[in-house]
């Protein structure tokens, strides 16, 4: 008579093909129980996560993207990076009811196109009050396949259809980029600079008009149209064709849009040939949004202005300084001493701009290499894959070889103050945006 099977035949035999089995009904359901949710959530639009992610690989960048470089020191076999990137352009036919794409890889130094800037996330806090996020939810028709974007992104392709921006090409990092890739998306974040210095234009799409669209944009002509003479001497309350406090109200919300304050759209800015804002239907100019923001930052201080705004916050308030000092890394850039060195530049910047927010601690650093020399050496090349620690400290040790002075050190925090582990104390953790520890006492 055979002797009965032991426990662990029967458990591969049938308990782990059982379980198998429940695994996988359980991830199906959980996936239409999704896709359900995100329809019914947005509207009944037909918005719902796609399991399949967008193939890449019928664009490809004919290139592999370079290896992972060591921890220390560089391969002797890194090669220089590619200098292909993806183009996208809008068609005029719609494919069914989505907005139709084409997506096509060029070669960076032949190509015409126009670069977009705007944030993946909320653009207003009220959008982000309501719940707003970052997530891909909205499929467009790219290439005759769906692809997922953001919601801002959606309503941006939807402004730029409207406006019928169907012959030039656009260079837009969320659909351009593939995302899922990690080598491919360190090697084209390494040429960004690259990319926005060779746009022939920056797109800047601050979201949707809303109601501060208007009044805000009424606002910036009226001032604008004065002479520069009765500019600089006159009160808030005192300026024609403003006649309440909208006008304010609608200025300082505008200002406070979170384009202005992301960290990315500094080097976006910086190193752009010329830019349109958009704001919903609305075009803006940025060297009038600069004047009335030199005007509000120089003639009135903060509580003049809050005598005439009837319904922001403190925070608000102080949005009207955002333009001009985004506009004075530009200049500092443009006419900037050519014999300064490249870690006083990098230090410079990532001081200037360690208030502003970024998604991912490490483009505390990366977001703002574009504006430095660009023969940074391996260190600081975008790996995404290396921890926050180790990038930190790589820039500190960049910068303290590339300068003649420790100003390095009067912008490291006190160890209680730190966020990230493992940071020596003569490391600054750029992710504090709060003026503590050292910092306090400046110099």
């Amino acid at each position: 008579m055979p002797s009965p099977p032991s426990l662990g035949i029967l458990c591969s035999t049938h308990c782990l093909p059982s379980r198998k089995r429940w695994i996988q009904l359980i991830k199906n359901r959980r996936r239409s129980n999704h896709a359900r949710d995100d329809s019914e959530t947005n509207g009944g639009l037909g918005v719902n996560k796609n399991p399949e992610s967008f193939p890449y690989s019928i664009v490809p960048l004919h290139r592999r993207p370079r290896k992972r470089l060591r921890k220390r020191g560089c391969s002797d076999d890194v090669a220089s990076p590619s200098k292909k990137i993806r183009l996208l352009k809008i068609l005029p036919n719609r494919s069914g009811d989505l907005i139709a794409c084409d997506l096509r890889a060029v070669d960076l130094h032949d190509a015409t196109y126009d670069a977009l800037s705007y944030t993946w996330g909320p653009t207003t806090r009220k959008e982000a009050a309501s719940g707003m996020d970052s997530e891909r939810r909205y499929p467009i028709m790219c290439n005759n396949k769906r692809l997922l974007v953001t919601v801002n992104l959606f309503s941006c392709l939807e402004q730029l259809e409207k406006n019928r921006h169907y012959h030039r090409d656009l260079w837009i990092d969320a659909i351009c980029i593939n995302q899922n890739d990690p080598p491919e998306r360190n090697q084209q974040v390494q040429i960004m600079g690259d990319i926005y210095r060779s746009a022939e234009r920056v797109i800047v799409w601050l979201g949707p008009s809303y109601e501060d669209a208007k009044p805000a944009w009424e606002s910036i002509k009226a001032l604008n149209d004065l002479p520069k003479d009765e500019k600089n001497n006159i009160l808030p309350a005192r300026i024609p064709h403003m006649p309440n406090d909208d006008n304010w109200d609608s200025l300082a919300s505008l200002f406070a849009r979170s384009w202005f304050s992301r960290i990315w759209v500094v080097q976006e800015l910086v190193l752009a040939r010329e830019t349109t804002i958009l704001c919903g239907d609305y075009t803006f100019d940025w060297s009038d949004m600069v004047s009335v923001s030199d005007f509000m930052s120089r003639q009135a201080s903060t509580n003049t202005f809050k005598a005439h705004s009837s319904r922001n916050s403190g925070t608000n308030l102080l949005s009207y300084k955002n333009p001009s000092k985004l506009d004075a890394i530009r200049r500092d850039k443009n006419g900037g001493n050519a014999q300064v060195r490249s870690g006083d530049i990098l230090l410079r910047n990532m001081v200037r701009c360690r208030t502003y927010e970024a998604s991912k601690d490490l483009d505390k650093v990366y977001s703002l290499l574009g504006l430095a020399d660009p023969g940074l050496g391996c260190r600081l090349l975008p790996d995404y894959e290396k921890e926050v620690s180790e990038v930190y400290i790589d820039a500190a040790k960049y910068i303290l070889e590339n300068t003649d002075d420790l100003h390095i050190l009067a912008h490291a925090e006190g160890e209680d103050f730190k966020r990230v582990t493992g940071l020596p104390t003569w490391v600054p953790d750029w992710g504090v945006k709060e003026h503590v520890g050292l910092r306090i006492t400046g110099w």
